[in-house]
């Protein structure tokens, strides 16, 4: 004869408390940090301190060729000083804005899969940075571009400009000049950044245990073992 089965037993409310305070109390597991996201942070913070661009002279944003007679013109009549300080200004609003939109570029740059990364390990020594800046410059171009225009505002970087283009229309004989300093400033700040990831991509494949150790999130030991 079958026996009859039993009935389930009924938590009771205290018990179904105690147990979802035990399940609230459990650490949620954490996500494992992208290891570029290390890498490129590294680089931005070499350019995001006082002075970052200026100090750097492989990534300092100088007049670009088509201004260059522009800038010979004015400092031959005086204007050598703002010349220079629009030089300066240039590169800290480059600063400022690396600073201001360090966890967007981040952000945007770590959505490389670290799989992606890996198939770049036997390429030349910025293949991961050539890699990424084809995938997000397009898009932090646009994100940059407004930060870079604020910036220049904000410390009075194109009243002076305008001031240096007035004073050099008013030479005689001498054609009107026409610059859209925000985009060159945008675009060369961009080249700093890209320049910088590939520094420390360099840096990090020289020591393979230490690119190893990145790209597993730090579970390589300098002895090479996991």
């Amino acid at each position: 004869m079958e026996k009859p089965k039993e009935a389930p037993v009924k938590k009771t409310s205290a018990q179904s408390k105690k147990s979802s305070q035990t399940a609230a109390k459990e650490p949620a597991k954490k996500k494992p940090d992208n290891p570029i996201k290390g890498i490129i942070k590294s680089a931005l913070m070499l350019l995001a301190e006082s002075g970052g661009y200026l100090k750097n002279k492989s990534v300092t944003i100088g007049l670009p060729p088509e201004l260059k007679g522009w800038a010979d013109a004015l400092r031959a009549i005086g204007f050598g000083k703002q010349i220079d300080e629009m030089i300066e200004s240039v590169n800290r609003a480059a600063t400022e804005a690396v600073d201001e939109a360090m966890d967007t570029i981040i952000d945007a740059m770590s959505e490389i899969s670290i799989e992606d990364m890996g198939k770049l390990l036997f390429g030349p020594e910025d293949a991961g940075a050539k890699y990424i800046e084809s995938k997000t410059r397009k898009k932090l171009s646009k994100q940059f571009a407004p930060i870079i225009k604020k910036t220049m505002n904000a410390i009075g970087m194109m009243k002076l400009f305008d001031k240096l283009v007035a004073a050099y229309n008013a030479i005689p004989l001498m054609p009107n000049i026409k610059f859209d300093l925000q985009a060159y400033a945008n675009e060369r700040a961009l080249d700093g950044v890209y320049f910088m990831i590939a520094e420390e991509e360099r840096k990090i494949r020289r020591d393979p245990f230490a690119m190893m150790s990145k790209l597993m999130g730090g579970l390589v030991s300098p002895g090479g073992k996991v």
